[in-house]
């Protein structure tokens, strides 16, 4: 199914399935079967899928197909096994949860938002919440790790501790009103979807207690939209137990739905990972345990955060750990419990400061307070190696490149190591008499200013930003983000020195279609010098064309047209335009300003990168990768090409050979010419008693092989060439778009008249040209 297909599929199935579920909930298989009741599927149903596990031509893979397209989908949203058609967020309008109010609640003017009040607060955008007349901050509470709706004083003076208070959400806001105990209703129906959830729950397993508010309010209208107790309180009752989020049943043997065991797959290979001794895996083993129970139990828990602390400053435990939690927490235990540890006040928390800068820095995007927690760490540790580095790391995005250096060093790293992980840009040298003026022009004498010295801050703003760049796609995290694109290109084999020159294109391909130039800016733009950050503005905000040379002024510009839009541009090129020719085709991305990146945008352009010369031959393909509207697949389709360009023509003979050898000799030269291109033998194996010696003029065999090129030669004029595309070149030869096209063509045969080889005179002369 490609994917104009798929778009016009989805859009009628979305239309039909909101139609269905608009009058009850149904579930995917329920779903699809009408669906395919009613032949919606009909149009597509013989069409390749993507996935095979989508063929709609089984009753599994229509409704694999309707979880597809409907999964996060508005306006559907799934209610326990079921689907729901809903009309926006106007489904909590008019919902009501009562909130028992706790002694420290009261006493500090805020309202903790526990795991039902998070739902009821769900569309709410930005830090603030509006409770009629007043407007409530929304701040973490860091007891609890929660949210809390933090109002002015005294916004809930007329509540005492264990006193409930009535929250309705309308369209975009909240009421706050008092109620007591005995205006509660008897919640029956709210009561009958809890017990519902009981029923269903398998042993040893728990529900997340968002999903249950979740499931309730869209299971039915009239859920919760008069007082009833709370939500907790109802669970509770219907023998449901909370712990760490998540809600199981009491006097079963179950654990938070989001906290893997520590036994479990996720753990398996750590120790080979992160190349740890036993030692190092009992220390994990360590703090993985005390993290479950703080999780399962953050209230009611007896842990040494000290010996925490010590564990994970434990080489690269801490590492590990973080991988190990990975995107599994919610609710913010996981800052919490770094929190407790950073705060031991004992050398060994800087393992708790490095973690929580690491989460404030990749998943906060908080880069600032990152850094901050870093410098903490190295303050409570100098000797903390991963902290250490991780400064290193900061110290390089902000253009301390020297100072980030000395840092590795000192924490341990020898120079090559160091300088491999910090790929500092050249800078330029000086040379003079110590009392001449520097070459450098800031009239300063030379023993005062550069002194032999390079400076960074003489580098062109490109190289500075490149080398960042580069800095960043070589982190662990980022090469494994690249890592499907070499795939693509390269396939299954390991990377060795015959493919080192084609990974440029592979990670041009992974920073900008692929997204990781805009991570980049988000996480680390903040460090940036203001010429860089303007720079790598303008690059994320580039297009890939593909452009036509249409002249050339060796050593100074080229200028281009896109073949997309055929806009022209003349661009400065000093190196580039040395090799480039007319009617060449160069794949890459034009930005504005010069070479070494400054001037005014708009005013003057070049090329991001090296452009990647493309053969005509490739134009279509690579035009169609380029007209896809989402990058990522534009990405794929350009890696798969350029994987394809990479492994050679593959090895053919003619229709007209073959008939003129016979079938039999034509099979066996065709496999000694793979076995050459594979490498599996060489001509030193060929028994071959002497050199090949074309036959003379005017013998047979000359007039036989003579024939069999010009038949070709008549029949290749007619047949569809994928390089024209697909038109005849006696049908491109007419048509003025495609008639510089089949030229160019034909400059790639041989330019001779010669009976034994395709020629392009006679050729030109058959079509006229």
């Amino acid at each position: 199914m490609d994917d104009k297909q798929r778009r016009r599929a989805i859009e009628v199935i979305t239309s039909k399935c909101a139609a269905i579920l608009s009058a009850a909930p149904l579930d995917s298989n329920e779903l699809a079967q009408r669906l395919h009741d009613e032949s919606v599927f009909a149009p597509w149903i013989d069409l390749e899928p993507e996935l095979p596990e989508l063929d709609l031509r089984t009753e599994t893979g229509r409704a694999n197909f309707v979880d597809d397209v409907l999964y996060d989908r508005a306006p559907f949203m799934y209610s326990h096994d079921d689907l729901k058609w809903y009309d926006g967020l106007s489904v909590l309008e008019g919902r009501m949860l009562t909130h028992r109010l706790t002694q420290r609640e009261v006493e500090g003017d805020f309202i903790i938002v526990d795991d039902a009040l998070a739902f009821l607060d769900y569309g709410i955008e930005g830090d603030r919440a509006d409770f009629g007349d007043l407007t409530v901050e929304v701040a973490l509470d860091r007891a609890t790790a929660t949210d809390c709706w933090q109002g002015p004083d005294g916004w809930l003076s007329e509540f005492t501790a264990d006193s409930l208070c009535l929250i309705t959400r309308g369209a975009s806001s909240f009421a706050l009103t008092a109620i007591d105990d005995d205006e509660l209703g008897d919640a029956s129906l709210e009561r009958t979807l809890i017990h519902r959830w009981l029923d269903d729950l398998e042993p040893g397993f728990s529900y997340e207690a968002w999903l249950l508010a979740y499931d309730t309010f869209l299971r039915d209208a009239g859920a919760f939209t008069s007082p009833v107790p709370p939500f907790p309180e109802l669970m509770t009752e219907a023998g449901f137990e909370y712990r760490g989020g998540s809600y199981g049943k009491a006097g079963d043997d179950w654990r938070p739905s989001f906290v893997p065991a520590v036994s479990g797959d996720r753990t398996g290979n750590l120790a080979e990972l992160f190349s740890l001794d036993v030692c190092c895996e009992l220390e994990l083993d360590q703090v993985i345990a005390a993290y479950s129970t703080y999780v399962e139990q953050p209230d009611d828990h007896d842990l040494d955060f000290i010996e925490i602390a010590g564990s994970l400053a434990h080489t690269v435990v801490a590492e590990a750990f973080e991988y190990w939690v990975g995107d599994l927490d919610q609710g913010g235990r996981y800052f919490a419990f770094l929190d407790n540890v950073a705060d031991c006040q004992r050398p060994t928390s800087a393992a708790g400061h490095y973690l929580i800068g690491r989460h404030q820095v990749i998943q906060q995007g908080n880069t600032l307070d990152g850094v901050e927690s870093y410098k903490r760490a190295v303050q409570s540790d100098p000797g903390y190696g991963l902290a250490q580095f991780a400064l290193a790391e900061i110290e390089f995005y902000e253009g301390s490149f020297d100072a980030s250096l000395r840092r590795l060093r000192s924490a341990g790293f020898d120079a090559d190591e160091a300088s491999s992980m910090t790929p500092t840009p050249e800078a330029p040298r000086y040379e003079a008499g110590r009392n001449e003026p520097c070459p450098c022009g800031s009239g300063r004498k030379f023993k005062a200013c550069h002194n032999g010295k390079s400076n960074t801050s003489d580098l062109p703003v490109r190289a500075r930003l490149n080398a960042k760049v580069q800095r960043f796609t070589a982190t662990e995290e980022q090469v494994e983000r690249v890592r499907p694109t070499l795939k693509l290109i390269f396939g299954d084999g390991p990377l060795g020195p015959a493919q080192m020159p084609y990974l440029e294109f592979a990670l041009a391909l992974a920073l900008h279609e692929g997204g990781l130039r805009v991570d980049f800016l988000q996480r680390y733009g903040v460090l940036l010098e203001t010429d860089e950050f303007e720079l790598a503005k303008r690059q994320s905000e580039t297009v890939r064309d593909l452009y036509e040379v249409v002249s050339v002024d060796p050593g100074e510009s080229i200028e281009l047209r896109s073949v997309r839009s055929g806009e022209v541009s003349n661009i400065t090129e000093r190196m580039g335009s040395r090799d480039a020719r007319p009617g060449q085709y160069l794949l890459g991305r034009l930005v504005d300003g010069s070479p070494e990146g400054l001037g005014e945008p708009g005013r003057t352009q070049v090329f991001d990168a090296d452009p990647l010369a493309v053969e005509m031959a490739s134009r279509d393909v690579v035009l169609e990768a380029l007209d896809e509207a989402d990058p990522v697949v534009t990405m794929t389709k350009l890696a798969i090409w350029y994987g394809s360009m990479l492994m050679g023509p593959r090895v053919a003979l003619s229709e007209a050979m073959v008939d003129h050898l016979g079938a039999g000799e034509a099979a066996e030269l065709l496999d000694t010419l793979e076995q050459l291109e594979r490498g599996e033998i060489t001509t030193a194996d060929l028994d071959i008693d002497e050199a090949y010696v074309p036959p003379e003029l005017g013998s047979p065999e000359a007039q036989a092989l003579e024939r069999v090129i010009l038949e070709h030669e008549a029949a290749w004029i007619t047949e569809q060439i994928p390089a024209l595309a697909h038109m005849t070149p006696v049908d491109a030869a007419a048509d003025p778009t495609r008639r510089e096209d089949l030229i160019r063509l034909l400059d790639t045969f041989p330019q001779s008249d010669t009976p034994f080889e395709m020629s392009a005179i006679r050729l030109r002369r058959m079509l006229n040209l």
